[in-house]
């Protein structure tokens, strides 16, 4: 059993939230038609992420902690929060 990450302020075990300024050049890709490719997701690669290293509540918005004390360790995490500011 996984144990929950709760607000120590309104209790609330809904999830919590980083604030991260984003910088770079990004790509859109369109058809011959002029709409946007479904599939866009490489856009993303070349942003660089700062920040994230405090964790605020989904619910009340108040800060809870430092997102390394709070991260659970997946790798989708490692590598969204490995970054320092």
């Amino acid at each position: 059993m996984t144990n929950k990450i709760v607000c120590p302020r309104c209790k609330s075990d809904k999830g919590f939230y980083t604030r991260e300024r984003i910088t770079g050049t990004a790509q859109k890709y369109y058809n011959s038609s002029g709409d946007l490719e479904e599939e866009q997701g490489a856009m993303y690669d070349g942003l660089s992420h700062h920040g994230g290293t405090k964790a605020y509540c989904k619910q009340c918005y108040k800060p809870m902690g430092k997102t390394k004390d709070l991260a659970s360790g997946n790798h989708e995490e490692e590598t969204r929060w490995g970054v320092t500011e």
